[in-house]
């Protein structure tokens, strides 16, 4: 990223949890049929902010060849917390060259351990190529355009 060059425009936002206050299950986020494309993205940049813990959870990224289809693990991607790891983040980078091949291009974080109330929020930064190329369309639910706000030298 240059000096001054908005985060919004290298990355595009994606939620994994969309009301960190909902308390989590065992699951996958986002859910099957809404899994995150990652095709022609150079990096994809997760970040985990647990809330209140209760259990000893692990989080694995899984991939998919379709956004509902049925998932394999992303080796070397997977995080067991204590319960006593509340306010801490996770953070998991891929590049997605190094998914299973060039149709499984979704990926998920799966939650398992879950049996009390748990509470974590999941974010996805999908970094652009360096030759421009950006992600699919930011979402304006999950990041408006008013709601980027910057003070830079630049114009």
């Amino acid at each position: 990223m240059r000096h001054g060059e908005l985060l919004s425009s290298r990355f595009k936002v994606v939620d994994g949890v969309s009301a960190p206050n909902t308390a989590l299950t065992n699951s996958q986020r986002p859910a099957s049929g809404s899994y995150v494309d990652v095709q022609g993205v150079m990096a994809v940049h997760i970040f985990i902010k647990l809330g209140t813990i209760a259990d000893a959870l692990t989080f694995k990224v899984q991939q998919a060849d379709a956004a509902d289809g049925t998932l394999s693990d992303v080796s070397g991607l997977t995080k067991t917390i204590l319960a006593t790891d509340d306010g801490q983040y996770i953070y998991m980078m891929l590049d997605p060259r190094k998914l299973e091949d060039e149709d499984h291009h979704w990926i998920t974080t799966t939650i398992s351990g879950v049996s009390g109330n748990n509470y974590a929020a999941i974010m996805y930064l999908l970094e652009g190529a360096s030759d421009g190329h950006m992600p699919v369309t930011q979402t304006s639910t999950v990041l408006p355009s008013d709601n980027v706000v910057a003070v830079t030298g630049y114009s």
